[in-house]
């Protein structure tokens, strides 16, 4: 995850809290919200990463409150479609990729 973190602060160093940020999806954003971004995805990492060495499956961890709670922290636009459970599983599946390959 050093790759992103690099790319997040060099992000941040630009502009003022006032520039509008362009991502390669989605709709522009801000400083604010690409901070909030940044601090859901490391508890999601650090949740996923918990969950894991307590010998949870993914789809054990699917079903975690606490993961549930901080995946509702990415539907900025409160769909009930959000994620489909399988591609639910399949996020935190590369999520324990990543984990897995020492990051």
């Amino acid at each position: 995850m050093s790759g992103i973190n690099n790319t997040i602060e060099a992000i941040l160093k630009l502009g003022n809290d006032e520039s509008i940020i362009a991502p390669g999806h989605e709709k522009p954003t801000n400083k604010a919200e690409l901070r909030a971004y940044w601090k859901n995805t490391l508890d999601w990492v650090s949740r996923v990463r918990k969950l894991k060495s307590d010998g949870m499956t993914a789809v054990e961890i699917k079903n975690d409150a606490q993961i549930r709670i901080i995946l509702g922290k990415f539907n900025l636009e409160n769909r009930t479609d959000f994620i489909p459970e399988k591609a639910f599983v399949r996020f935190i599946e590369r999520t324990l990729t990543v984990i897995d390959n020492g990051v």
